[in-house]
């Protein structure tokens, strides 16, 4: 079951994308698309998770399709949120 999760940006969203791009590739990870959309892979040290992000009038939302099972939601949106405030 996808992860479906929303961040509250305060920035322009072609700032984020930008600077999440840093953290997440310093993970081993990738970060592909634009401003608006595109796809992410992030490393953790349990496996790896896979998604799509879209943003929106200061939203940022990710929806993770693929994570090892015994990762949750709760969890990738930590990892996620520490990314993003790194950015």
């Amino acid at each position: 079951m996808p992860c479906d999760l929303m961040f509250a940006i305060p920035v322009p969203a072609t700032e984020i994308v930008q600077a999440a791009r840093g953290p997440i590739e310093g993970r081993g990870g990738t970060l592909t698309g634009d401003a608006q959309s595109g796809l992410f892979v992030v490393p953790l040290s349990l496996g790896r998770i896979e998604g799509r992000y879209q943003t929106g009038a200061s939203l940022l939302h990710l929806v993770v399709t693929a994570k090892p099972l015994w990762v949750s939601c709760a969890m990738i949106q930590k990892v996620m949120s520490s990314l993003l405030h790194q950015a």
